[in-house]
């Protein structure tokens, strides 16, 4: 039996028997069209696996307008960075359509983590990959170049 854990990237490289050990933690979600998964902010307590449906990532400018960052389907995870550094969620993430999630505590992640370098060298990749993602997007968005836009300051 095919474990869902090899849809995500992050995960495709690990053997059977690692996958269905990791596989007992999770835990199954179900989220309707347009419910909250998780706000930012939030603790991060958990990282999700999409396993069908989609997801839409994304944050509340200062002028209050809602600004899409991604749309995350099956075989996609998210929450990965409050796992890391314990820190609060920073989007708001909810349901694009009805959606089946997995979840993954932050201990049994930092467990399998610490054990397994191939998922670390699997994270970095997909941390890097969003990195410029965000960039790109910055760019078309006409956010970088500007001279009135300081991106820097905090």
């Amino acid at each position: 039996m095919t474990s869902p854990l090899q849809q995500v990237s992050l995960f495709a490289s690990q053997d059977d028997e690692t996958l269905q050990l990791l596989e007992a933690k999770l835990r199954k979600c179900a989220f309707k069209q347009g419910q909250a998964i998780l706000g930012q902010n939030d603790p991060g307590a958990d990282l999700y696996l999409i396993q069908s449906g989609h997801v839409a990532v994304h944050i509340i400018a200062q002028n209050g307008e809602k600004i899409r960052l991604r749309t995350m389907g099956p075989g996609e995870c998210f929450g990965e960075l409050s796992l890391l550094d314990g820190s609060p969620r920073s989007a708001d993430v909810s349901a694009d359509s009805d959606c089946q999630l997995l979840a993954l505590s932050r201990d049994d992640f930092l467990a399998f983590f610490s054990t397994h370098p191939r998922v670390a060298e699997a994270l970095i990749g997909l941390l890097a990959g969003r990195v410029r993602h965000l960039t790109e997007r910055m760019q078309r968005a006409g956010l970088l170049g500007k001279d009135d836009v300081d991106l820097a300051s905090s």
